[in-house]
């Protein structure tokens, strides 16, 4: 009976149970359809007002000069008027030559020389490394060859001598290449010639301090002096060092960015002095990432800015010195295993971004988007210009501008694009009004100094009689497009 009582009242428990979740399910709407997820708004997020939408913005760079100094404008002003000239300066760029080397493996870095602005330095996965005079692309060049034929990660030209290069390599070495007499010696070797384990992965030196850097793949920074001999070695990272970069404006401030997800700034002077329990040096600001970091460049007008590229979507953008976060840019740049990784850099004359694009057809409102190379604007994150050409079909991953602005090298795949501004051709030259105009001779009824003036109708002497005017018929618009060598009317 106590058995039964049991069994009756667990009976009575379980329905009463069960009808609840039933009535449960049928008031929060069980039987309709899950709603989708949202997706995350890919439009820049920025915490700046937006200086073009003020009433006081002005375009013209003289007229925004002449109000600054008379105490009209601000300073926002006229940086945001001098960012408009050279943006439209932009869109004159055409590719002018591609280098006439095929390089056997794909290009991995591109540097410009820092006082010479006519001189780069081109370097691919197998080790090969040509240092090639804008003004002669066409004369053919002989490449150097590293040791053992492995990709160069990085490029410096060596502050301490004007005729030498540094270049980091995956086999474990960092090299030091004078290009003028042609003697290249290996100062490190992580694996001591052995098969590669480690591999340095970027390099960059300071005139000010008289150091110089190298970041590998444990997550280790090694510093050599001014005589390029090893003093010290630092556990920085936890992972793969990508980048170390000097400021220039604070020469003891070094920014490393890895693919432990994190970038960090340090006093080169204070390095070392202290470490974590884990072993790691004690930086002096942290940033956090989502996704692991390919770059992070100072900005080269007044370094008061640090640009973030991941390995996904996302361009972030810091205020120094508290790397004080400014703006987020979703950008389509992801990481492919085939592809030399996208690296955002910096314009040298003003604050915009070049990157180059990687069209996603999963992108919000993909529309055949082209694989161009796009400017954009870090204080408002949109985008201002795409630049294309017909001898660029592929990916352009690394795009770096010279240091006056005059000449950009695009890397993509085997090959490298050089663009510059396309001067004002013989025939624009005739269509446009003279500028001096001269004076009009006394007989001409022209308004202007042209003399394109259609002739003055004279009354006839006859009486005409009136006529219905016809008009002519429009031919129909076609949407094909015309022949080849048919003439537009």
């Amino acid at each position: 009976l106590i058995l039964f009582l049991l069994f009756l009242e667990f009976w009575v428990g379980w329905c009463q149970s069960l009808r609840m979740a039933f009535k449960r399910k049928k008031d929060d709407g069980g039987d309709k359809k899950k709603e989708k997820k949202s997706k995350i708004s890919l439009d820049p997020i920025v915490y700046r007002s937006d200086v073009t939408k003020s009433k006081l913005y002005e375009p013209n760079i003289v007229r925004s000069f002449y109000k600054f100094k008379t105490g009209q404008r601000g300073l926002e002003c006229l940086r945001w008027s001098a960012d408009n000239c050279v943006t439209s300066r932009l869109r004159d760029f055409k590719v002018f030559a591609m280098d006439p080397y095929k390089f056997y493996r794909r290009i991995t870095a591109v540097k410009w020389h820092p006082t010479k602005p006519n001189w780069v330095a081109l370097g691919s996965k197998c080790g090969e490394v040509i240092f090639r005079n804008i003004n002669d692309v066409a004369s053919e060049q002989k490449p150097l060859q590293s040791a053992r034929h492995q990709a160069i990660t990085n490029f410096c030209f060596d502050p301490f001598n004007d005729h030498s290069l540094l270049m980091s390599s995956v086999d474990g070495t960092i090299s030091h290449w004078n290009y003028e007499a042609d003697v290249m010696r290996e100062l490190l070797d992580l694996n001591l010639g052995m098969p590669t384990l480690f591999m340095f992965c970027c390099v960059n030196a300071s005139e000010e301090t008289g150091l110089v850097v190298a970041g590998d793949s444990p997550g280790m920074l090694t510093l050599l002096s001014k005589d390029l001999r090893p003093i010290a070695k630092h556990k920085v990272h936890k992972a793969k060092v990508n980048t170390a970069e000097f400021c220039k404006k604070k020469g003891n401030i070094l920014a490393t960015a890895s693919l432990d997800k994190s970038v960090k700034l340090w006093d080169i002077r204070m390095i070392g002095k202290e470490k974590s329990k884990s072993g790691i040096a004690v930086h002096l600001e942290c940033i956090e990432h989502d996704h692991p970091i390919n770059a992070a460049y100072f900005s080269k007008t007044n370094n008061n800015r640090l640009l973030l590229t991941d390995q996904k979507m996302e361009l972030k953008v810091y205020t120094m010195p508290f790397l004080t976060h400014e703006s987020t840019i979703y950008h389509p740049h992801r990481q492919f295993q085939h592809l030399t990784p996208i690296k955002a850099s910096w314009h040298p004359l003003a604050d915009l971004i070049v990157i180059g694009r990687y069209p996603d057809p999963s992108w919000p409102d993909y529309e055949l988007e082209q694989r161009s190379i796009d400017i954009i604007d870090p204080k408002t994150g949109q985008c201002d210009l795409h630049m294309l050409s017909n001898q660029c079909k592929s990916i352009m991953s690394l795009n770096e501008f010279n240091v006056t602005g005059d000449y950009l090298a695009s890397g993509m795949g085997l090959y490298v694009a050089y663009w510059k501004a396309r001067p004002p051709s013989a025939v624009d030259k005739k269509t446009r009004p003279s500028d001096g105009g001269g004076r009009r001779p006394p007989d001409s009824d022209s308004d202007d100094d042209d003399n394109d003036d259609e002739p003055k109708l004279t009354k006839p002497a006859y009486p005409q009689t009136k006529k219905k005017p016809q008009t002519k018929k429009e031919p129909k618009s076609s949407s094909k497009c015309p022949k080849k060598g048919s003439k537009k009317s």
